[in-house]
């Protein structure tokens, strides 16, 4: 009950007092209540000296926190009062979100009393002019979050992080805590444009039961996410708000805070290690399927299932995909028999079934705006159908393409549906484009091998399999695992097109997800 929370938490707050004023002078810590809600209680706690913190809580809420990877040093944990609940989520993150705009008008009031405060002129990501009084030794990053508040309330919608826009003065972008030139304060303006950032960051899920989050400028490992008891079998994330969700073989899924190396939830789906994932942010939904045949839909609001399917008749689930072009809440998915079916979550009905290889169906891509859908094969082949985005129509076979020696493990297929990339177990990387002979009439056929045409073929002089795909579209790169490394490739050479190479786990990669 919350009042007996509150009780505690009086109690609480007086006993560890005395200790917290020498913690706070040896370790610089600080802590900080977010939310004093009747259901919930939140805190973030931020500190060096984790431990003691811990067992204080510990003893008098007798709850779990959510440790950060790296707890000997200065870390984020996020607690509730339940434990694992997605409501405290849901409330930090608001809390979170109303931080960032309290900050962005602190800021903008401390700059106007300062005497020596210049007005600046920034080009907005619309093309519009916008005045800003700023303090000389401002840095890009504070200024990006006031720009970033002010855009939210231009637009009437959530405003994008500061770290999503960059400031640029002349052709050069600004580091996030550099102090503005003194040059660029200069003359009447426009002294800056402020443009979208791209955070080239990959995710990465290891037979090692960790996660790893990359730099790709940087070309380093800079998030460490340990939690999962076995292998992570698949992984989904969510760029914009920076959520991950891993599926292991320990039939447990979690939910990841990227930006605090934090575990914000999680789903225990017994007997159903979730081989493959799909997820949709905006209605906070995610798709598993296991080696039992089922299709299993999870409500990330609050964590429990949602629907599921009755087990399919045709083998284990090896692929899915969340699809609502032929019926609303309808998901796509790949077995081990060779087949690709489509399930209604309405009522768990089976809507359609195609033999797509007498093999395994291993990985499934789409393109909404393509009307495309490419599944990939046990056998090497790549099977390609229609995809109609009209309710009534179901898929219709165009094409049966020999594309790798191996097991198709990995396919992504460019937005527009025109270009597409995939690995297989033979070690090769392939690029494929539309064929200039392909034949309609024969496509419609379902019988034309030559309706797309390999344009490039990459592998490493390892010679490892790859394990695993994900494709930066407009950054024209590629992240591939294997069983000892990550790499990313480029797509615009020809022959070899290896960049860098990335070592971190213990162990094989399994899954990979990059950046937009």
């Amino acid at each position: 009950p919350a009042d007996q929370d509150f009780d505690r938490l009086d109690k609480w707050k007086n006993s560890v007092k005395a200790d917290y004023e020498v913690m706070k002078k040896r370790s610089a810590s600080r802590i900080r209540m977010i939310s004093e809600e009747p259901a919930v209680v939140g805190y973030i706690w931020t500190c060096d000296c984790f431990e003691g913190l811990h067992q204080y809580i510990r003893n008098c809420f007798g709850r779990r926190t959510w440790r950060s990877a790296n707890h000997n040093s200065s870390s984020d944990i996020l607690l509730d009062a339940d434990g694992n609940t997605p409501k405290g989520w849901a409330r930090a993150e608001a809390l979170r979100s109303r931080e960032v705009k309290d900050r962005a008008l602190v800021l903008q009031r401390s700059w106007a009393k300062k005497q020596d405060s210049v007005n600046i002129v920034v080009v907005n990501m619309a093309g519009r002019p916008t005045s800003l009084l700023v303090s000389p030794l401002a840095t890009a990053g504070e200024v990006t979050e006031v720009l970033a508040h002010e855009t939210g309330l231009e637009s009437g919608e959530e405003p994008p992080t500061a770290l999503e826009i960059s400031l640029v003065h002349g052709e050069t972008i600004l580091n996030f805590d550099e102090v503005l030139p003194a040059e660029a304060l200069e003359g009447e303006g426009p002294h800056f444009t402020m443009v979208r950032s791209r955070l080239r960051w990959v995710v990465s899920g290891s037979h090692d039961g960790t996660l790893g989050l990359w730099d790709l400028e940087t070309e380093e490992r800079i998030g460490y996410f340990p939690g999962h008891g076995d292998a992570i079998l698949s992984l989904t994330v969510d760029w914009k708000s920076r959520r991950a969700l891993s599926g292991s073989h320990d039939c447990r899924l979690k939910l990841w805070d990227l930006d605090h190396s934090a575990c914000v939830g999680t789903i225990l789906s017994k007997n159903h290690p979730a081989f493959c994932l799909a997820a949709d942010w905006l209605g906070l939904r995610a798709l598993s399927g296991s080696w039992d045949g089922e299709l299993r839909l999870w409500d990330l609001h609050n964590f429990q299932l949602a629907s599921r399917t009755r087990k399919g008749r045709q083998g284990n689930v090896l692929s899915v995909l969340l699809d609502n072009s032929v019926q609303e809440c309808s998901a796509l998915c790949g077995t081990s028999k060779g087949y690709v079916e489509i399930w209604s979550f309405q009522d768990a009905s089976l809507l359609w079934s195609h033999q797509a290889t007498p093999s395994k169906v291993t990985a499934l891509a789409s393109s909404a705006e393509a009307e495309r859908l490419w599944a990939g094969c046990g056998d090497g082949y790549v099977v390609i159908y229609h995809l109609p985005n009209a309710a009534e129509e179901m898929p219709s076979l165009l094409a049966s393409v020999a594309a790798h020696e191996g097991v198709v493990s990995g396919i992504s297929l460019h937005p527009a549906g025109l270009e597409a990339v995939t690995v297989s177990w033979d070690a090769t990387l392939r690029c494929w484009e539309p064929s200039e002979t392909s034949d309609e009439k024969e496509n419609n056929k379902g019988s034309n091998s030559k309706m797309v045409s390999c344009k490039a073929v990459l592998e490493h002089e390892s010679r490892e399999a790859l394990t695993c795909l994900a494709v930066d579209w407009h950054a024209q790169c590629a992240v591939t695992g294997s069983t000892s490394a990550m790499r990313v490739w480029d797509l615009e050479v020809s022959d070899h097109g290896e960049l860098i190479e990335l070592k971190g786990h213990e162990d094989g990669v399994c899954t990979v997800a990059i950046g937009p």
